[in-house]
């Protein structure tokens, strides 16, 4: 089942970050919220230092993990009514 749901979550990925794109851009959805989401992972994705030295592909996870961990707070943050209307493609369990 959980490989279903993440089949799932990757048919519908260029459809989400389109949507995200779109949400950044909603006025309904704080101004505070998407710039604590922006400048948070991109200060991090841009900051010299990373939680895990960069080892090829390894080095690379701290900086995944720690964008994801902002990603879904941000996106949590959205009323499911405005994720809705932008297109966004929730997978349920």
């Amino acid at each position: 089942m959980a490989l279903i749901n993440n089949l799932k979550r990757i048919r519908h990925l260029p459809n989400n970050v389109l949507a995200s794109f779109r949400m950044i851009g909603d006025s309904r959805i704080s101004t505070l919220q998407k710039a604590a989401f922006i400048g948070l992972a991109g200060g991090y994705l841009l900051w010299p230092n990373d939680l895990i030295i960069d080892i090829p592909l390894i080095g690379q996870l701290d900086d995944m993990a720690v964008f994801l961990i902002l990603y879904g707070w941000f996106m949590s943050k959205v009323p499911e009514d405005i994720r809705q209307e932008h297109g966004w493609k929730d997978i349920k369990h």
